[in-house]
């Protein structure tokens, strides 16, 4: 009777029924993976309700997107030397490298987009192309002490435009999930 519990026993822990969550922190986190869903106003007119994965690592961001059915359409991945496009519909790549290394510093755009505490409900982000206001932060999940707070809007100021109805776009966040690494 006692080798019927014990097998029982190992086959609910190996099967993760008391799947024990792991203590991560935020701060000493090195990857953070965001499932959103995302809607687009005035940046692009053929889609806009999109799903993504974000992955936010130490020195790139990139980010999927899957418009149909969970069918990976394309792949941004944003670094401090260049950003790269891979559209997997047309099957074509572009990429975009800057002039001098600290036009874009991921770095700042990660504390900017990222809250441990809730400080300011709206946060800038400048570079010599755009200007990103990250606004209405909101709670997506607790790691042991430290809370993470993201923004449910992004408005984007082109500074190239010159009239004032032209040069805003927006994009609203739905956050499905987010996971440390």
């Amino acid at each position: 009777m006692n080798k019927y519990i014990i097998v029982i026993l190992l086959l609910f822990c190996g099967c993760g029924v008391f799947k024990i969550k792991s203590k991560k922190s935020i701060k000493n986190t090195t990857t953070i993976i965001i499932h959103a869903n995302i809607e687009l106003n005035n940046l692009l007119s053929s889609i806009s309700k999109i799903k993504t994965k974000i992955k936010i690592s130490a020195d790139t961001i990139t980010t999927s997107i899957y418009p149909f059915l969970g069918v990976e359409l394309g792949k941004l991945t944003l670094t401090k030397e260049n950003i790269f496009f891979q559209n997997k519909y047309t099957k074509q790549n572009d990429s975009i490298f800057f002039k001098r290394n600290n036009q874009i510093n991921i770095k700042t755009f990660q504390k900017s987009f990222m809250q441990n505490n809730l400080k300011e409900d709206t946060v800038e982000y400048k570079n010599p192309y755009k200007n990103c206001f990250f606004t209405n932060y909101v709670f997506v999940d607790k790691w042991g002490k430290d809370s993470l707070f993201l923004p449910q809007k992004i408005i984007i100021k082109n500074i190239e435009k010159e009239t004032s109805f032209d040069n805003l776009d927006e994009i609203n966040i739905d956050y499905k999930s987010v996971t440390l690494f």
